[in-house]
C-alpha cells in the first residue's frame, strides 16, 4: 500500500519546529519521504493507491505511554478486589483499555505490571494484526517481596537467589522487568520505606541487563530511590521525594524518570472510590511528586510520559508544562521521541522522519499553541493504516492456519510462567 498525505503541518519534535505545507509518502507502513518538493509529488502522482488531503492539519508522532496497567485502568474501588475478578473479565477489560488508548493517539505503550500473561497475549494479538491496538512493551508480573504493599499484583521473592531465578525466568519473554522497591503510602513523615534490598535490586538489574532487557523500578522515598539508582535500573516510576542530589545522580547514570503526575492527582477524584484512607494518604504525594519532577527536570534527567492506571493525557501534559519551563514542543518530545529513546527504539518510532514506522496522529488544531489540542484528533495512522478514532474498535482478523501457528509460543510460555500471587 502506497499512501500520500498532502498539505501537512508536521510537528518536528527532534528539531523543535513546524514543517508547513509538507507531504508524507508511506510505503509498506514505512515513511519513505517527508518533503515540500511539489515536483516530487507530481512526478509520482499516478503511483499512489490512496491520497489524503489533510488541509493543513497538524501531525505529531504517535504518543508513547511509558507506564500503564490495562488490567485496572480507570477502575472503580479497591484495586485488590479488582484483580480478584475472573480472568476472562480481566482480559476483556485489558483489551478494551488498550484499544481505547489507541483512540487517544497512544500508538505505543509499556505495560509495567500485569497478571496471567494477559499483557503477553495482547502483544501477540496486536503484533499479528488480529486486533488493532498499540505496539506493546511488556514486563509481565511485577516482582516484589513477601509482604509487598502490592501483593495483589506481584510475584514475591526473598533474597538474591529468589530474585535471580525469577528474573532469569522473565527475561525469556518480557521486554522489561518491573520491580517494586518501595512500601507505601505511609503517613508523614515516613511516606515510604524500602521493600527490596539493594542487593536484591542489583541481582535483578544484573540478570536483566545480561539478557539485553531493561528494568523499571517503582520507587518513592529518599532511601528506596537511592537504592534503585545505585542498583542501576533504567527507569524510575513516580520518583516521589526525589532530591536534587539524587536527580543529579540519575542524570549522571542515564536513568530516566516516568513521573505519572496525574496518576497522583486523579487519585483524589471520588468517582474512583478508592476509600477515604487511601485518598488521604495519596494526597500527601501531590506536592512532593511535583517538586520531584521539577528537581529531575533541572538536573537534566530524561523524562518520559506515563499515565499509570488513573492518569489523564491532556491533564498530564498541561501539568508538566505548568511545573517546568518546558515549551509545548518540549512536552511533545517527551510524549513521543523521549519515550522511544527510553525504550531503545528511537530509530524506528518517535518522530516523523524518513525510514521510520508510520505511527502518526493527525490533529485539527495546533498543539504548539495549546497542548490541550492533542485531544482534537482527526485521524490516527498506525503502521501506515489510516483510521478515524471511531473506526478503532474490535476489528478482527478471522482465524486461518497461519493465525493459529502464532500461538504455539504462547502455550509454551504459559506452562513455564504461571501467575503466583504473594501471600
Amino acid at each position: 500500500m502506497t499512501i500520500l498525505l498532502k498539505n501537512c503541518n508536521i510537528i518536528d519534535v527532534k528539531n523543535k519546529t513546524i514543517l508547513k505545507n509538507y507531504f508524507i509518502l508511506i510505503e509498506n507502513n514505512i515513511i519513505s519521504e517527508v518533503s515540500n518538493d511539489v515536483k516530487l509529488v507530481e512526478k509520482n502522482f499516478g503511483n499512489y493507491e490512496k491520497v489524503y488531503d489533510l488541509n493543513n492539519n497538524y501531525l505529531i508522532p504517535g504518543i508513547i505511554n511509558m507506564h500503564q496497567h490495562y488490567l485496572y485502568k480507570k477502575t472503580f474501588g479497591s484495586m485488590n478486589k479488582q484483580l480478584k475478578l475472573p480472568i476472562p473479565i480481566l482480559a476483556i477489560r485489558a483489551m478494551r483499555n488498550a484499544i481505547s488508548e489507541l483512540r487517544e493517539g497512544i500508538t505505543t505503550a509499556r505495560i509495567v505490571g500485569s497478571l496471567y500473561n494477559i499483557d503477553l497475549s495482547l502483544k501477540y494479538l496486536f503484533e499479528r494484526n488480529v486486533f488493532v491496538g498499540p505496539t506493546l512493551f511488556i514486563s509481565g508480573q511485577a516482582l516484589g517481596i513477601t509482604g509487598s504493599h502490592v501483593k495483589f499484583l506481584t510475584q514475591c521473592g526473598d533474597g538474591e537467589r529468589d530474585f535471580r531465578k525469577l528474573t532469569r525466568e522473565r527475561v525469556q519473554y518480557v521486554d522489561w522487568v518491573k520491580v517494586f522497591a518501595t512500601h507505601e503510602p505511609l503517613p508523614a513523615p515516613i511516606f515510604a520505606r524500602p521493600e527490596m534490598s539493594l542487593d536484591e535490586l542489583k541481582v535483578v538489574t544484573e540478570e536483566a541487563h545480561n539478557a539485553g532487557k531493561r528494568v523499571a523500578a517503582h520507587a518513592k522515598g529518599e532511601i528506596p530511590l537511592k537504592n534503585v539508582i545505585e542498583a542501576g535500573v533504567d527507569t524510575i516510576e513516580h520518583g516521589i521525594h526525589l532530591t536534587k542530589n539524587l536527580a543529579i545522580e540519575m542524570a549522571r547514570k542515564n536513568i530516566s524518570l516516568i513521573p505519572t503526575l496525574t496518576a497522583v492527582t486523579e487519585w483524589q477524584d471520588p468517582a474512583y472510590n478508592r476509600g477515604a484512607d487511601e485518598v488521604k494518604l495519596h494526597q500527601l504525594d501531590i506536592k512532593p511528586s511535583q517538586r520531584s519532577f521539577k528537581n529531575a527536570v533541572e538536573a537534566g534527567v530524561r523524562i518520559g510520559m506515563g499515565l499509570d492506571s488513573l492518569g489523564n493525557l491532556s491533564k498530564e501534559v498541561l501539568l508538566m508544562k505548568e511545573i517546568s519551563n518546558f515549551s509545548n514542543l518540549d512536552i511533545l518530545e517527551i510524549c513521543t521521541l523521549n519515550g522511544a529513546r527510553i525504550l531503545g527504539v528511537d530509530k524506528s518510532i518517535g518522530s516523523i522522519e524518513k525510514g521510520k514506522i508510520a505511527d502518526i496522529v493527525v490533529l485539527n488544531k495546533n498543539p504548539e499553541q495549546d497542548l490541550s489540542n492533542i485531544k482534537n484528533i482527526n485521524f490516527i495512522i498506525k503502521k501506515g493504516k489510516v483510521y478515524t478514532p471511531d473506526q478503532i474498535n474490535l476489528l478482527i482478523r478471522h482465524e486461518d492456519s497461519e493465525y493459529n501457528t502464532y500461538f504455539e509460543d504462547l502455550f509454551d510460555i504459559d506452562k513455564k510462567n504461571k501467575t503466583i500471587l504473594c501471600d
